[in-house]
């Protein structure tokens, strides 16, 4: 297995002084690890993180301290990461979100193929559920379909997005649903992420202040029920790309 040449920096997630900070190595090595294997996809911005990709952790070489991490297929892109100081990833271990920083990423091959290496972060930063979860979707145009047991095919207007369910705006006065109602096979096409299939299961009904021709719109939250692996990944992937957009949005607007 070919490495590229390790350096001796290190990186971090902001000082390791807040109280969701991870400082062990160990636990670090080990969650890194588990992004490996699973095959997580993280979003890393550079260029003082001004600009960011989508990227995989290919391999964690602990003795050298270093981690590779895949480059993208623009060069020109490839060489501002060489160029950054440091690079930041989030992402998601698991259903929690992380954040950790890493210094000075060098570009290589591995495997015959382009990539980064870079050191192993000194901290990293986990984030509680609650915190994190909610992405609010950005352009108004991703919706799930869902066919009652008797009834037309309904689309629903999908308002915000999180690992654990999802929720919709519905202001159809022909869209009625009840607490604890299943809504099975339900279909959310995910733009370049892959169509999600999914059960739903209601959990909220909330009206709003909004309307729509004097009707008040409900915002309805679900979470999924028995979500497939696959399904998860196109989820993380989802979540990953509306996180990368906002990101580059809310600095157009400054």
């Amino acid at each position: 297995m070919k490495l590229m040449a390790a350096q001796n920096e290190h990186g971090g997630a902001g000082g390791g002084n807040n109280k969701f900070d991870i400082s062990s190595r160990a636990e670090i090595i080990q969650i890194i690890r588990y992004l490996i294997k699973h095959s997580e996809l993280l979003s890393v911005s550079f260029n003082e993180g001004t600009e960011s990709i989508t990227t995989l952790i290919l391999e964690l070489d602990a003795e050298r301290n270093r981690l590779i991490f895949d480059a993208c297929g623009d060069p020109a892109i490839n060489q501002k990461i060489a160029n950054s100081r440091r690079v930041f990833f989030s992402g998601f271990h698991g259903q929690v979100k992380i954040e950790f920083f890493s210094d000075q990423p060098r570009l290589g091959t591995y495997q015959e193929r382009s990539a980064f290496s870079s050191a192993i972060p000194l901290s990293l930063r986990r984030f509680q559920h609650r915190e994190h979860f909610r992405i609010r979707i950005q352009t108004g145009d991703t919706y799930a379909l869902w066919t009652p047991p008797e009834g037309e095919e309904m689309r629903l207007l999908v308002e915000e997005v999180s690992l654990g369910g999802m929720s919709f705006s519905l202001s159809d006065p022909g869209q009625t649903f009840e607490l604890y109602q299943t809504l099975k096979g339900c279909k959310i096409d995910m733009g370049k992420s892959g169509m999600l299939e999914c059960d739903l299961e209601v959990r909220s009904l909330k009206p709003t202040t909004k309307k729509i021709m004097d009707h008040p719109i409900i915002s309805m939250g679900c979470r999924f029920v028995g979500l497939s692996r696959i399904g998860e990944n196109v989820l993380h992937r989802f979540i990953v790309v509306q996180e990368r957009e906002l990101i580059q949005n809310k600095r157009h607007m400054l």
